[in-house]
Order: structure tokens, then sequence, then C-alpha cells
């Protein structure tokens, strides 16, 4: 990936690039003796910090991104989010988070390609994971509007990981007049 300078600001560009559901390079190693390293060496050579042994607390994503960019645990037993509204609610507490909304008092030019809403910014595509989706899928399977996300107008998920990885390898040659936050999020 060639690089050019770009950087108006003396304030790193920052990539959160989640691999979801992609097991760390000791759970290949142990559970099915694929080494990794080769991978896991190329990114941190881009200048990226690859957390060793990564774990998650949380077993849904939703929860795993809120307590990322909110720093802090999800509360629990969710006394701020009545179980009706937990996935609006997670929704909401990831488009304005605490670091979303500290990144832009500082300039940050934020470059949504996940799965959630970033301030201002829709998510770049839809999974249908979340109890909330599933509800409203049920709902419109009985329609037609269930032919033409099955069969019209939603994207696969390889295309959407491989329109994500193309944005991502453009953007270091871009021209930005401020420091950027990538947000990307990669389903496995």
């Amino acid at each position: 990936m060639a690089q050019a300078p770009r950087m108006a600001s003396d304030r790193p560009d920052i990539y959160f690039l989640v691999l979801d559901s992609h097991p760390s390079q000791e759970a290949l190693q142990e559970f099915w003796q694929h080494d990794n390293r080769q991978f896991t060496q190329e990114l941190e050579n881009l200048g990226f910090h690859v957390v060793r042994d990564a774990r998650s607390r949380y077993t849904k994503t939703a929860h795993c991104i809120y307590a990322c960019l909110n720093v802090q645990h999800v509360p629990t037993p969710y006394d701020e989010f009545p179980a009706a509204n937990e996935m609006l609610s997670l929704y909401y507490g990831i488009q304005h988070s605490a670091v979303v909304e500290l990144l832009r008092r500082h300039n940050y030019e934020l470059v949504n390609l996940s799965l959630f809403p970033l301030a201002d910014q829709p998510p770049f595509y839809e999974y249908a994971f979340s109890d909330f989706r599933r509800l409203r899928n049920l709902v419109l399977e009985g329609s037609i509007w269930h032919y033409y996300r099955t069969f019209g107008w939603q994207r696969s998920l390889r295309q959407t990981n491989l329109e994500i990885l193309e944005r991502l390898a453009q953007l270091p040659a871009q021209a930005a007049g401020r420091p950027r936050f990538v947000y990307a999020h990669v389903l496995m």
C-alpha cells in the first residue's frame, strides 16, 4: 500500500479495524494449527498495534463496540437500557460515543466503514444479527420488500468486506486537511 504525505496536522490518523469473529493468532495456532504470524506481522510493519490473545467480555458485537468507543463497560444489568430498547440504546451510545465526540472536538474527520452509525454518518452497511433487525426482517419477510432485500439490493457480506478493504487501501493517498478516525468493521 503506497502512502503519500498528506497530513496538515501533527495528530496521527487513527484506524480502528475490527475483524469481527476473527480468532486471535494464538487461538488459530492452538485450535487449528494455523500460523497467522505473516498477517499480524504485516499489520505491525504498517504501524498497526495488534492485540495479542484478544478476548471480549461480551458475546454480542454491539456491546463490544459500545464498550470500546465509550471506554467503559456496558451498564449491567442494563439499568440504563430498558430491555425493549437495549439495542437502540447501544446503537445510540455508539453513534454518540465518548471517543467519537472527543475526536470530533479535536477536528478529526470521521470515516465510517462499519455497521453502526458514527456521529452524523450512517452505517456503511447493514447486517441483520441484532434482535431489533431480526424482528424488522421477520415483519418484512411476508412482503415484496423481502424479495428486494434477499435478491435485489442487499449486497453480500463478501462484497461488503471487499469494498471496505478497497476503500482502506485508497485512504492514505487521498488528500485530507485534518487527521482521520477510520472505523472499519469487517465481518468474518
